[in-house]
């Protein structure tokens, strides 16, 4: 997933979630997937697409918050403002502490 073989990484955790399905060895594919798509592939849609499978397949997981805040940003990012703003009220309503909240209530202020 760190070297330049994104596509490689991607493949791989997709085979890794076909196999796992919803364990936690699946959970963590699910969101390696959706930061690959963020971080390396640049592309914020898809991030949040499978940020949303993550939320839908482990609403309480080990990462939700995170899922929660990063697909607030891909969001963003992808120009699905609507959806954005919907999502940092989610997200403040569930984790009005959370490491995502300044980035929340700034997409609330546009």
């Amino acid at each position: 997933r760190y070297s330049d073989h994104q596509q490689d990484a991607k493949r791989a955790l997709e085979a890794a979630r076909r196999r796992a399905g919803t364990t936690q060895t699946g959970e963590r594919a699910t969101f390696r997937l959706a930061r690959l798509h963020l971080d390396q592939l640049r592309d914020p849609g898809a991030a949040a697409r499978w940020f949303d499978t993550y939320l839908k397949e482990h609403p309480q997981g080990r990462s939700a918050e995170k899922a929660r805040g990063l697909r607030m940003q891909a969001l963003k990012k992808a120009g699905k403002l609507k959806e954005a703003h919907q999502a940092a009220q989610d997200y403040l309503r569930l984790h009005p502490q959370g490491l995502y909240r300044t980035s929340a209530e700034g997409i609330l202020q546009r």
